[in-house]
């Protein structure tokens, strides 16, 4: 059996994911990743033209399961069970944590920017929707899901950062809270 016979651009997009969740984007090369799969450059080829086809597949990745596909599953949950269910997987999936960091630390590099800006836009027009559907007005909905979008991005940073190491007790407080003032209507 020929390695691309049993090498998917699947293989290779998860493997470069945990490159970039562990090293960086800039740390993405075509020889080292082949490497540490265990093949050859030559594989590489035979799925992707070249390293940017590669980070395009990368960020596709990032944006259909960390984004499109949670608010999907939450449009299954019942219109009061959004929210809450929301707030607890923006808190509570470490599994994402580091990659999701890498590629917002990466904003400058000219594929990442205009991804992690539709990602950005999409998450927050999403919270919006959530909160307008509780009832609340445009603009404090806006605010309200800039705030959540702001303490996410904060606990993300803390969590990568090794300065966010909270017991499970303690992140399930943090989690209530976190939901509490979402949901809550006297802000």
């Amino acid at each position: 059996m020929s390695i691309r016979e049993t090498l998917t651009a699947d293989d290779w997009v998860a493997a470069a994911s945990r490159i970039v969740a562990r090293d960086g984007l800039e740390r993405l090369a075509v020889e080292p990743l082949a490497a540490e799969m265990g093949t050859t450059k030559g594989s590489f080829y035979w799925h992707f033209s070249n390293r940017a086809a590669l980070i395009d597949a990368v960020l596709e990745l990032w944006e259909r399961e960390a984004t499109r596909q949670v608010m999907s599953v939450l449009e299954a949950r019942p219109e009061q069970d959004r929210l809450p269910a929301l707030v607890r997987v923006m808190f509570t999936q470490p599994d994402w944590e580091l990659l999701e960091w890498r590629i917002l630390s990466t904003i400058d590099h000219p594929q990442v920017g205009p991804v992690v800006g539709r990602v950005e836009e999409a998450r927050i027009a999403y919270v919006v929707g959530l909160l307008r559907d509780r009832g609340m007005t445009a603009v404090r909905a806006e605010a309200r899901a800039r705030l959540l979008y702001a303490a996410y991005l904060g606990h993300l940073r803390m969590a990568t950062q090794g300065e966010g190491g909270l017991s499970e007790e303690a992140r399930a407080a943090f989690v209530a809270e976190i939901g509490a003032l979402a949901c809550s209507d006297n802000l």
